[in-house]
């Protein structure tokens, strides 16, 4: 063999050599990088404790599971919170809607309390600071007796057409009595920290509501749900 074909294979394997090393590295950068990457992700969603060091914890990372499973069932899992309550005596129930600004009771239930004559002529909407409208309102009502648990307190509301429930506390009455809507033990709390606790509907209770309102069901007749 001469000397030039010892020269091409020396350097045809120092080629290969080159090429294995730089494969190896280029397979340990990407083997470090998503080892990084994995410890990334399984410590955003672990409640621990962080150092000084450390960047403050945010609310995604402190999170015990993902925000939005795709296991959920909405149509189970996430209805409207509703509680029982009394108007002048007579059992109804009330949603707790904080995308209202105003309180409303329907001319439905209005007219089972006999209170016709006590409404005061004032058709109007309104639009709250996000543009989002109102029902149109047929006027107000005034010294109405709202019990919620063992709370009571005379409110007034605005009357609309018909809703479901017959009650709908807005950001008026829930700023004013200081309510508390708490989605962690599913309770509203009126009144304070102190004051008085009620839970909100199970699911089945506030589907079955949604039923018989479609069914032309008097919800706030002596039938209960209960």
């Amino acid at each position: 063999m001469s000397d030039d074909d010892t020269d091409i294979r020396q350097i045809a394997l120092r080629r290969q050599q080159r090429r294995v090393r730089s494969r190896a590295t280029v397979e340990q950068i990407l083997e470090k990088e998503t080892v990084q990457l994995t410890r990334r992700r399984s410590s955003t969603f672990e409640n621990k404790s962080f150092e000084p060091n450390n960047p403050k914890p945010t609310f995604i990372s402190t999170m015990p599971m993902p925000l939005f499973d795709d296991d959920s069932r909405m149509g189970r899992m996430h209805v409207p919170p509703v509680i029982k309550c009394e108007c002048n005596n007579l059992e109804t129930y009330a949603l707790i809607n904080t995308s209202s600004t105003v309180s409303t009771i329907s001319m439905d239930l209005i007219e089972r309390l006999r209170l016709m004559d006590s409404v005061i002529p004032e058709p109007s909407t309104t639009m709250n600071p996000l543009s989002t409208p109102q029902p149109e309102f047929k006027g107000k009502i005034k010294y109405i007796e709202l019990s919620i648990g063992s709370w009571q307190q005379i409110a007034q509301f605005n009357v609309v057409e018909s809703s479901v429930p017959d009650i709908s506390l807005g950001i008026d009455f829930l700023r004013k009595t200081q309510c508390i809507v708490n989605f962690e033990d599913s309770s509203l709390t009126v009144a304070g920290h102190k004051g008085e606790r009620v839970s909100f509907l199970n699911n089945r209770d506030v589907m079955l509501l949604s039923r018989k309102s479609a069914n032309g069901f008097n919800f706030s007749s002596s039938n209960s749900l209960f």
